[in-house]
């Protein structure tokens, strides 16, 4: 299935408007924040963002409704994969406050990997 993915640098995703969907990404994992938990206007949900670097480049990231990534993960490449489908899973948005700063925007439908679990094409299970 990775073969059949289009890769997104981040110096690339970096340039590209909100809301381009990317189909894998893949980084050295910098910097994870804790798991929120919290209700909406369509009911329970959890994030956790971090930041991950390729080449000297690095980007935000929030992960929605998904296992939480461990604080032992850091240091490791995490592979951020989408399902397919018609609707992309993961999106570039905008920070409110600085248009030209970029976050991958990552659904529940996405698998997170490390390259262990890639080349055995598994999803990450920590819950």
């Amino acid at each position: 299935m990775k073969d059949e993915l289009q890769t997104t640098t981040i110096k690339t995703a970096l340039a590209f408007p909100e809301g381009t969907p990317i189909q894998r990404m893949t980084g050295k994992l910098t910097h994870i924040f804790p798991r929120k938990e919290g209700e909406g206007d369509f009911g329970p949900y959890t994030s956790q963002s971090g930041v991950i670097e390729d080449d000297g480049n690095k980007i935000l990231f929030t992960i929605w409704n998904r296992p939480a990534i461990p604080e032992d993960y850091k240091g490791r490449t995490l592979i951020f994969r989408c399902g397919g489908g018609k609707k992309p899973t993961m999106t570039l948005k905008s920070d409110f406050k600085d248009n030209t700063k970029r976050t991958l925007n990552v659904t529940k439908s996405c698998l997170v990997l490390t390259e262990e679990e890639e080349m055995d094409d598994v999803p990450m299970h920590h819950e």
